[in-house]
């Protein structure tokens, strides 16, 4: 995908210059044109700027009416007649432009003025007669961005501004499993969640073409599941379907969304959204307290760039920078174990349950892996379907849960040991650690035979003795003398 590197090129203005003197050539400055833009995206500097004088101006003795006659370089040129030019509309103007470039460029004609930008949004040419100009950006006769032809007359000093308009796009993450409840970048997300975006882009001035390319260009992860939805809005309106054109590539997941050139040509500052949702499955990137990955979700505008070079079924195109957002997820680690010999030992066989921060269960599938789950939504939410259960060294692993709050239960404890009595709080972040949850045995006695055995029998009996030689005692002082 390119990036805008060559932002700007053609600049295609006719100027006139009249004035209230008398018309002659000189070495001076009779006035000047300020070439000018408001566009942060756009940069003059370093670009050339070449003015051809294509009428001259000539008075009558009271210098209060003029008119022209093409200047010697131009006589040749068809059609060169102030009142057909005058005559022209927009478009028209934009292709006697055109024209006159290309003859230019066929005879090798060299300007009248040159002048080359120095500042970012303004360059300022002296002008040494009075006349009717285009003026040209002959940049490195490079023609990437080209929007408006300018044809405007001149008084002693002018400003014209320059029509280049460079479209850019936009998308965000605009709801989780419900659409238009969001507006963000990052979000983090389950598995099985369906999420919802929209891709964005304001209609540039498309002054000078003949047709529009105008296409958005969307790749999702492996971890996302396009969901065969996405449609074109213009102005929040729904697009009818013939004039739009929706395609995906499975193969490198790349939606594409192509805009009918005549809804571009006609609706110059008007916004075209493209909502679609993708689920994120169990490809996902899972992030955990280790390792933080992103799933990325792109966007690219392939657009035209080049008057000049339009016509009814071509154009010039570039391609804006790319626009990203991103879904993280992550893992849930568990570790049951006991304490033996001051070792911590991991137990199997303990079965748990994990709920959200509503109640709600988590439901979850075992994978090939020994302790390994993933969230599986598609699941009814129950006890059961959530329930998983510790394997031999006692490390749970549950994939595809989003950043949050979950209650963990512990339903059964592993044979010959306590069950946790109170549920516990986790958080599921970049930053969680293991859970480590501890279980104690069972309160038993040994086997039969054993000393525990023993010593508890000789203690009873000792005890009981005790007790008879003191009520014999008692009983003899109670005896009278």
């Amino acid at each position: 995908m390119k990036t805008t590197r060559r932002i700007l090129s053609i600049l295609l203005a006719a100027v006139l210059l009249a004035a209230v003197c008398a018309v002659s050539v000189s070495a001076q400055a009779v006035g000047t044109i300020t070439i000018y833009t408001s566009n942060t995206a756009i940069s003059l500097e370093g670009h050339t700027f070449n003015a051809y004088k294509i009428f001259d101006v000539t008075f009558n003795q009271d210098h209060d009416a003029f008119n022209y006659t093409p200047d010697s370089d131009f006589a040749a040129v068809a059609n060169v007649d102030y009142d057909t030019i005058a005559a022209f509309t927009g478009d028209e103007l934009s292709a006697f432009a055109q024209a006159t470039y290309e003859y230019i460029a066929q005879v090798n004609l060299a300007p009248d003025v040159t002048t080359v930008a120095t500042a970012q949004s303004t360059v300022t040419l002296d002008m040494n007669a009075y006349g009717y100009y285009l003026i040209y950006d002959e940049t490195d006769n490079d023609y990437d961005v080209v929007s408006a032809i300018i044809l405007t007359s001149f008084d002693a000093n002018k400003r014209i501004e320059y029509k280049a308009d460079i479209p850019a796009v936009d998308k965000t993450i605009t709801g989780i499993n419900t659409p238009d409840t969001i507006d963000a970048s990052s979000v983090t997300a389950s598995f099985g969640d369906e999420i919802w975006f929209e891709l964005s882009s304001v209609i540039p001035d498309t002054t000078g073409y003949t047709t529009y390319t105008f296409i958005f260009n969307d790749t999702m992860d492996v971890g996302l599941t396009y969901q065969n939805n996405a449609v074109a809005k213009m102005n929040g309106t729904a697009l009818d379907t013939d004039d739009y054109t929706v395609a995906f590539d499975s193969n490198t997941n790349t939606l594409t969304v192509t805009i009918d050139s005549d809804i571009i040509l006609s609706n110059e500052g008007k916004t075209i959204t493209v909502p679609y949702s993708a689920v994120l499955n169990a490809n996902a990137a899972v992030s955990n307290a280790t390792s933080s990955v992103a799933n990325f979700n792109e966007v690219y505008l392939t657009y035209s760039n080049d008057p000049k070079h339009s016509t009814a079924t071509a154009t010039s195109t570039d391609d804006t920078t790319t626009v990203e957002v991103e879904i993280y997820v992550y893992d849930l680690s568990i570790f049951k174990y006991t304490i033996n010999n001051d070792d911590e030992v991991g137990l199997a066989g303990a079965v748990f349950t994990l709920q959200d921060s509503s109640g709600a269960y988590i439901p979850v599938t075992a994978t090939p892996a020994a302790g390994v789950y993933t969230v599986d939504t598609a699941a009814s939410a129950t006890a059961a379907s959530a329930s998983f259960t510790s394997p031999t060294g006692g490390l749970i692993t549950i994939r595809g849960l989003a950043e949050g709050t979950y209650t963990l239960t512990e339903t059964t404890a592993p044979s010959g040991y306590a069950r946790l009595i109170s549920p516990i709080t986790v958080n599921v972040s970049s930053t969680s650690s293991t859970v480590r949850v501890l279980n104690e045995s069972e309160g038993s006695l040994p086997s039969t035979g054993g000393m525990g055995t023993v010593l508890f029998t000789v203690g009873g009996i000792l005890l009981m003795a005790g007790a008879v030689v003191a009520f014999l005692l008692m009983k003899k002082r109670s005896k009278p003398e």
